[in-house]
């Protein structure tokens, strides 16, 4: 049986730092909600003994599509280890400026999220079977767009349901968790309030499909930088309260507390942010660590307006939606 699926993207519609942990992260105060901007993932179940060839007509056939996206280039890189095999083609998706061979910006196929996930569940439930993951990206990379997370995510629910392992959503979070702070958002729903280093979850009520406009500024920018970077008051304020001021959060109270260490870095990102203000956005903000930031548009009107004005610009642009429900969801019916 193969199985496709669609990975969205999230967006942090607030991310407040409320200063460090005993175990020195940063304690964070979250608002998650996944968005209409999707890598794909196809998974192909294999045998051992077919697991372990090299399937160049794969990769070859990956060479030979063709890409709608606004800012194209054509990369690809196979690797297997034991009975797990990838296959990334990062065709159309933003490339960083300076970044001549993408596969040296994506790291080695051992670092890919999809197939650390893939070897942990194998080695946790003693799966003797296969699989091949051939990954098209549409998500921007080190981006702030969880891109890398939600591929992990939805390869643990593939795999969870082709290899029929039984593992519950709560026992497929904790195992994202060890693989990044983000994974176990895309496993858990569509929309929530995040604690902790973000990984603790709570519920929030997804947003109606609301218009939003992505910029990527074509260059990366490292979590780990920014929160090293971070230097405000690092005492810690009482998460209880601010989680409870969330039951009334508006679209008015978008903010990102880690916007001022990039856009000192960065000054692009202000420019941004303004750019999509005069663009006709009733808000705008950064994601995550950044760079990329969004606007909210009333209408399809104005967004498709704004968007015309800011590829005039040189950016990676993409109109999405905030979504209603996560297309992983069926996948994890009952669990």
């Amino acid at each position: 049986m193969r199985l496709t699926i669609k990975t969205p993207a999230k967006v942090n519609l607030l991310l407040k730092v409320n200063g460090i942990r005993t175990d020195n992260y940063h304690e964070i105060l979250t608002v998650l909600h996944m968005i209409s901007l999707y890598d794909e993932i196809t998974f192909t179940p294999l045998e051992s003994s077919v697991a372990r060839h090299r399937d160049e007509t794969l990769l070859n056939s990956i060479a030979n599509r063709e890409s709608k996206a606004p800012c194209e280039f054509l990369t690809g890189f196979t690797d297997f280890e034991g009975d797990i095999k990838i296959v990334c083609n990062a065709n159309g998706v933003s490339r960083p400026k300076g970044i001549q061979k993408i596969e040296n910006f994506l790291g080695p196929p051992e670092d890919n999220l999809a197939f650390r996930a893939a070897k942990l569940l194998k080695e946790k439930t003693k799966v003797s079977a296969g699989v091949r993951i051939e990954i098209r990206k549409g998500i921007p990379i080190s981006a702030g767009l969880g891109g890398g997370s939600s591929d992990a995510a939805a390869t643990l629910i593939a795999l969870n349901y082709l290899w029929k392992t039984g593992l519950s959503r709560h026992e497929l979070m904790e195992i994202g968790s060890s693989l990044g702070t983000d994974v176990p958002f895309f496993i858990y729903g569509t929309a929530a309030i995040g604690t902790g280093r973000g990984d603790k979850l709570m519920p929030f009520k997804p947003l109606p499909a609301l218009n939003l406009l992505i910029v990527n500024p074509l260059f990366p920018v490292s979590t780990a930088w920014v929160y090293r970077n971070y230097n405000k008051p690092q005492y810690l304020t009482d998460i209880d309260y601010n989680v409870k001021i969330l039951s009334s959060f508006s679209l008015n109270e978008l903010s990102n507390d880690l916007e001022d260490v990039v856009i000192k870095e960065y000054p692009l990102v202000k420019e941004l942010k303004k750019a999509l203000a005069e663009n006709g956005a009733i808000a705008a903000v950064m994601t995550g660590s950044g760079p990329t930031v969004f606007g909210i548009y009333p209408d399809e009107t104005a967004i498709n307006e704004a968007k015309k004005g800011m590829q005039r610009r040189g950016y990676w642009v993409e109109a999405v939606k905030t979504l209603e429900s996560s297309p992983l969801e069926e996948y994890l019916i009952g669990l």
